[in-house]
């Protein structure tokens, strides 16, 4: 009987937390692209985006579904409020995940200009929307 190892287990990352997902490292341009548009939602200079920012923000038909799916997608924490470090971070596993930066560039800009919250496929399980009643 010789020894038979098994495969290993699958890694389930939805018990990890948010930090032990490992982003790739923007670009200066990126990185400074992705806080002038968070600063542009963090009207009172905080360092954190509330709910009632990114409403403000995001303005017509389309604004309460974008805050909701925004929120479900970033706040990793579940704290009501996203950080300038879970921002960043979202981003940095955006570009992970396999999106280029002209294509996190473009999304940004988007949503600078008030579209749509935009979602990625393809993201560790942490950053996929949640299923909120």
């Amino acid at each position: 009987m010789g020894n038979e190892t098994s495969a290993p287990e699958p890694k389930d990352d939805s018990k990890n937390s948010p930090n032990d997902v490992q982003g790739e490292k923007l670009t200066a341009a990126l990185h400074e692209k992705a806080e002038e548009v968070f600063r542009i939602f963090d009207a009172d200079g905080s360092l954190a985006i509330s709910k009632t920012e990114s409403l403000e923000h995001w303005k017509g038909a389309f604004a309460k579904l974008s805050a909701k799916e925004f929120f479900n997608t970033v706040d990793v924490n579940n704290d009501g409020s996203i950080t300038m470090d879970e921002w960043m971070k979202f981003w940095e596993i955006v570009k992970a995940s396999g999106h280029d930066e002209e294509e996190i560039e473009e999304e940004l800009e988007n949503i600078k200009n008030g579209e749509s919250w935009c979602g990625f496929d393809n993201l560790p399980r942490q950053y996929q929307p949640k299923v909120k009643d």
